[in-house]
């Protein structure tokens, strides 16, 4: 399920924050869903983490701001993941966007049919709600080679 241009060699993306740490977008409309997911990636990495709650919101936030990987929910009321997805890749293709957005689907349903719709679409992975620390760690560290792992104290 992996999209194979990104095997083993992530392209760079230079959407660092100013103090030079990757900026991961969770986008969700269940404020819980994002609230879970940027715990995790703060508990587990220096890095920024923004929450964006629906497509329309996250179309509008990527507009103006780099990001070093996006975590877009599926089923979300307004423009679900597919679609925001969709419309994020013909931004980047007709130039609108600076950067390929590095994006990963993230749903309750683990069908093979959701999975291809995902990677159809142009999200270079999908993880199946619930998800694990153990998956989004890898999952994070597979997309985003440049973060750095807190000490764990």
């Amino acid at each position: 399920g992996i999209n194979a241009e990104y095997m083993g060699n992530p392209p760079s993306n230079s959407s660092l924050s100013k103090d030079g740490e990757p900026t991961i977008l969770v986008v969700d409309d269940q404020v819980v869903n994002c609230k879970i997911l940027e715990s995790i990636i703060q508990r587990y990495f220096c890095c920024n983490v923004q929450s964006v709650y629906g497509g329309f919101a996250a179309l509008r936030t990527i507009a103006s701001v780099g990001f070093s990987c996006i975590l877009m929910d599926m089923h979300m009321p307004d423009y679900d993941g597919v679609r925001t997805t969709s419309t994020i890749m013909e931004r980047w293709t007709t130039g609108e966007l600076l950067f390929k957005p590095i994006i990963v689907g993230v749903t309750a349903d683990g069908s093979q049919d959701v999975k291809e719709r995902c990677i159809q679409s142009g999200m270079l992975d999908v993880l199946i709600k619930p998800v694990t620390c153990d998956n989004l760690v890898n999952c994070i560290e597979r997309f985003v080679p440049s973060i750095k792992r807190r000490n764990s104290s």
